[in-house]
């Protein structure tokens, strides 16, 4: 399907069911779609616990379960189809020393999903937020070209250097802020950026289109980084068709969790009832019925306790509190709110890859506009990583 048509039909169909993922749960207290589709609302809120981790563990059933539900939805959903790399490329092992056993398996896959420099001028790769390069050292070694990694932590580019296989023909590090500087690309550059964040990698199309490289692939992820009020398309066409998402609606995006430790799945889970919570007790005490922003805190924070968790969060939003508190009654409130929330937000999250691949497109469609021919595809299954689109662009 032509990138421009896929865009005008998602843009559509999510303007259509707008009030499926305009808001949040977590937030506000009621959802005008429960209003309009009290029968979807009675059966999510009625799903046990089996039944909710089923539907929240498996995107494609929980699509089949809002398309018996949601009228258009399955619309919807078959506009997010997309061909799926079935190339390989096997590193040596030796390659791998030093890297987590998933990003290694996520830059396999992208390495094999990517256009040949071979038959090309191409005689460089650029790792674009390069880390130690672990992907552009691979690739470069791989292909036998040179090495330009552009990153901006000086420990990763003095470690990065020091790194000794696989051998490179000419390894470069650049210590460079992209948001701060700009970068220079040659037309015998092949760019690369996997999961590159925010504002990272829309300054890398911006600068990319502009530049002579011949060759760009792009992994997108975090598109709500940097973002400080509403997402701003990039493309005449996403600007002309602006859907206006928030920041809490671009988060929406990346929520998925399949990839995070056990560890952290149970400490997100044990904070977001202590906000819930703390939101019943601000609501209270300020005796006004909204939702108080709360700060960003480690998750070493649930090893504290709940009564400093709400003296912490407090002090941070200037909020007095009375002296007595009953901890414990708001813990509960919080723990049962949570269970309402969590099936509730099912909802929202089948709407998550739709507003991801609004956005994608929305790159593309910038790039196209400059004149460059792209390609979308999944350079993996999702549950390697759910950031699993890849846009190749050339010219």
């Amino acid at each position: 399907m032509i990138h421009s048509n896929r865009f005008q039909k998602l843009h559509h169909l999510l303007q259509g069911l707008k009030s499926y993922w305009m808001q949040a749960p977590f937030y506000d207290l009621s959802l005008d779609w429960q209003a309009s589709n009290s029968e979807l609302s009675d059966a999510v809120l009625s799903l046990n616990d089996d039944e909710f981790h089923h539907l929240d563990s498996n995107p494609n059933v929980l699509a089949q379960y809002l398309s018996s539900h949601i009228p258009d939805y399955s619309d919807l959903e078959s506009l997010l189809s997309l061909d799926q790399s079935t190339s390989d490329v096997s590193f040596p092992n030796r390659w791998s020393v030093g890297v987590p056993g998933r990003k290694w398996r996520q830059i396999q896959s992208f390495a094999a999903a990517l256009r040949s420099p071979r038959g090309t001028n191409v005689d460089t790769f650029i790792d674009w937020c390069a880390g130690k390069s672990y992907l552009g050292r691979s690739l470069a070694a791989h292909h036998h070209l040179n090495l330009i990694a552009i990153e901006r932590n000086p420990e990763l580019c003095n470690a990065g250097l020091a790194f000794k296989k696989p051998s490179v023909p000419n390894t470069q590090f650049i210590c460079s802020d992209v948001l701060l500087e700009q970068q220079v690309f040659r037309s015998n550059d092949y760019v690369l950026a996997l999961h590159a964040c925010g504002d990272l990698h829309r300054t890398l199309l911006s600068q990319w289109r502009e530049s002579r490289s011949a060759q760009l692939a792009l992994a997108p992820c975090c598109y709500h980084q940097w973002l400080e009020d509403g997402y701003q398309p990039l493309s005449k066409v996403g600007q002309s068709n602006d859907l206006a998402f928030n920041k809490t609606q671009v988060r929406l995006a990346v929520q998925e969790m399949v990839t995070s430790p056990e560890r952290i799945r149970v400490q997100t889970k044990i904070l977001n009832q202590w906000r819930l919570a703390f939101d019943i007790l601000q609501r209270e005490v300020r005796g006004c019925d909204e939702y108080m922003s709360t700060p960003s805190l480690p998750h070493s924070i649930v090893n504290t306790g709940f009564e400093e968790f709400v003296r912490r969060v407090s002090l941070d939003r200037g909020l007095t509190l009375p002296l007595q508190i009953d901890h414990e009654k708001y813990l509960r409130m919080g723990e049962q709110r949570f269970e309402k929330v969590q099936r509730l937000q099912l909802v929202n999250h089948g709407f998550s890859r739709a507003i991801e691949l609004w956005m994608v497109l929305d790159l593309i469609l910038f790039l196209e506009e400059g004149g460059c021919s792209v390609r979308l595809s999944e350079f993996c299954d999702r549950s390697l990583t759910p950031r699993n689109l890849l846009i190749t662009a050339w010219r």
